[in-house]
């Protein structure tokens, strides 16, 4: 976010405002922060003709706010100024005192949005305001007040409440009475007809839209080039060289600021750029979603000369309320892009199943179709896995099934307000000439984790939902490698156990495996771990561990107590990467993983509970006859009930 702090020179030396003009102005805030009437310097002790100027007849009564002039370095505010004429034939607003004088101290670009800072010498809590401005069209502007000396962090040209640390929210309405005497003069620090590019916005995108592959430039200096190729006919999907140019369109930002209500999903802010076409001379209203670092998602409108037939003016407002909400997005990818983490969409070894909507109908289900997301090995331990590769097995029956092996980088991922997850991603093994094959799309869901659908094209519009798309995909995690033991459990371990500590855990052991099933949700999804055994000190074993659907095996140390009627108890290391260990001549993980340092350092050690399922009956510790008084939670006393029925 970058939030910049401000100094400001004290006093300030005057400076010419942002925008000039002569309006009418309405006001909404907080009922103590509105600009009221008030007699600046005190009432006038002689008034001129025993004051009958004073008096103003009501419909000559309007609200003014004036920047004109030899006085464009001051903004004059006042709540009620007459606009009658004296006997003289001169305004009696002439002879009033405005009620508010804000001198300009400084204005800037920050965060597209335009910032103002003014210096009121009359006010005696705090000479300094913070200001946002907006034009909405050629004759009305916005602005906002901020409640302190700074802007606040959400506050936009309409805020006036405190949550936006705003205070008062003005609409200026133009209203100049004599013609050029006080001309409409705007600077959003940008000039008036093009507006300013930086980052999120900056760069070169390729984009697929209305089967048109498209070359987005948006250019530091507001500049907006747009060319839409065709692919030429009989060149076929992997086509390296695009002849046909099918569109060219030339233009500019006219005006980019951003929009967010905080009543909505975090999917729907965006930046609302007007867009002025140089050749057609028609205004355009772009609404830019910045999903990630790498990908813009973008909705526009009709390029229209007026949006009024009444007035034959352009409005912008009406301009891009003109754009279908419902419509489809464009997506465009960034060029140079940077790779950001996977770890959100997916993450782990898995084997994957594979159908193609077009080009046949079937499920490729090839045991060699893996699906590998996982860090480079070596890398250090704040790193994430930035990409992830799919090795496509082929399928004989099914002409759509392919044998290909793509290495994809993530280009970011965001949520829409249904909770769908969309990642972009760019394949690494197709060159920068070949950006029709580069840039896909993905879609997932939190709930759904098995499922995604993906992309054909560089767009994302033909996602529905994770079964729903031109290519659906269903992964079933799997161990990322097969350990091979070489070392035995004692025989009495042998059989099927419950874990006290996790009893929705099942436990299998043999004479070389520890099969762990647990499930880890309320949906039933299962968590299988397998821990091999490895070597034997004492009552400690070394097992190497593996678990489905992660990306690494582990060495962890078993402490197990001899086996005492249908109890084994055990104690559990922490677990140490195995590939640290790869050299066995240089580190023997045994030393090391089963050290008594490695269990924690709980003086009590606790250990952990295996219980037979189903356990054999054994003599219990005491007997007698009894009889009995208990207390305890009401829904745990022993209740009389009728076994079997």
């Amino acid at each position: 976010n970058w939030k910049y702090q401000v100094f400001v020179l004290d006093p300030p030396a005057p400076i010419e405002c942002p925008f000039t003009g002569m309006w009418t102005f309405k006001q909404v805030g907080q009922p103590n922060s509105l600009i009221q009437t008030r007699i600046r310097g005190g009432i006038t002790p002689r008034p001129r003709d025993h004051g009958w100027f004073i008096t103003c007849d009501p419909q000559y009564m309007v609200s003014q706010w004036t920047i004109c002039g030899d006085q464009t370095k001051s903004m004059f505010a006042d709540r009620e100024y007459c606009r009658q004429l004296d006997p003289y034939g001169t305004p009696i607003g002439v002879y009033e005192q405005p009620d508010y004088i804000y001198q300009c101290a400084g204005y800037w670009r920050e965060d597209s949005r335009s910032v103002m800072v003014t210096y009121d010498r009359d006010d005696p809590y705090n000479n300094y305001k913070c200001w946002v401005y907006e034009r909405r069209d050629l004759t009305t502007i916005t602005l906002s007040r901020s409640a302190g000396s700074a802007c606040g962090f959400n506050q936009t040209s309409e805020s006036y409440k405190s949550e936006d640390g705003a205070d008062l929210a003005i609409t200026l309405i133009e209203a100049e009475r004599i013609h050029d005497d006080c001309p409409i003069r705007y600077d959003d620090v940008k000039s008036q007809i093009g507006c300013t590019f930086d980052r999120p916005l900056l760069g070169e995108y390729y984009s697929y839209e209305n089967g048109l592959e498209a070359h987005t430039s948006l250019k530091e200096n507001g500049d907006i080039d747009r060319l839409f190729y065709r692919r030429e006919s009989g060149r076929g999907a992997t086509a390296n060289i695009i002849t046909v140019l099918d569109n060219h369109a030339i233009g500019e930002c006219f005006n980019l600021i951003w929009r967010e209500n905080p009543f909505d999903h975090a999917s729907k802010h965006h930046f609302e750029l007007i867009y002025r076409d140089k050749e057609k001379s028609c205004y355009q209203c772009y609404e830019l979603y910045n999903r990630t670092r790498n990908v813009l998602q973008i909705r526009t409108s009709e390029c229209n000369e007026i949006t009024s037939i009444v007035t034959n003016q352009i409005n912008f407002q009406d301009l891009c309320a003109s754009i279908n909400q419902d419509a489809d997005f464009d997506t465009l990818f960034l060029k140079t892009y940077s790779a950001e983490e996977c770890r959100a969409t997916i993450y782990g070894t898995y084997h994957f199943t594979y159908e193609f909507r077009e080009g046949g109908i079937g499920i490729c289900d090839n045991p060699i179709s893996r699906l590998v997301s996982c860090p480079d090995p070596g890398t250090p331990f704040e790193a994430v896995n930035e990409r992830f590769w799919m090795t496509y097995g082929y399928c004989r029956d099914l002409v759509s099934s392919i044998d290909a092996q793509p290495l994809y980088q993530c280009l970011g991922y965001w949520i829409n307000d249904k909770g769908d997850i969309f990642t972009g991603i760019a394949n690494e093994r197709v060159g920068s000439e070949r950006w029709y094959d580069k840039f896909r799309c993905m879609l997932t869901r939190q709930d759904q984790p098995q499922w995604f659908a993906k992309s054909l094209f560089a767009e994302c519009a033909r996602l529905y939902s994770p079964t729903d798309g031109p290519e659906k995909v269903i992964i079933s995690p799997i161990i990322p490698e097969v350990p091979t033991p070489t070392c035995f459990f004692p025989d009495n371990f042998t059989g099927e156990w419950v874990n006290t500590a996790n009893v929705n855990a099942r436990t299998i052991i043999n004479a070389t495996h520890i099969h762990e099933i647990s499930q880890v949700n309320n949906r039933g999804w299962l968590r299988e771990t397998y821990y091999v055994c490895q070597q034997i000190s004492r009552q400690q074993f070394l097992v190497k561990t593996v678990t489905k659907g992660e990306c690494f095996s582990y060495y962890i140390c078993f402490d197990f107590k001899d086996r005492h009627h249908n109890i084994l108890r055990y104690r559990k290391s922490k677990s140490f990467m195995s590939n640290v260990y790869d050299d066995l001549s240089k580190r023997d993980p045994l030393y090391e993983v089963c050290s008594w340092i490695s269990f924690g350092n709980d003086a009590n050690w606790k250990y952990q509970v295996f219980v037979l399922d189903p356990p054999a009956p054994i003599e219990c510790p005491f007997t007698g006859m009894w009889t009995f008084k208990q207390v305890g939670q009401p829904n745990s006393l022993i209740q009389t009930r009728i076994r079997g029925g």
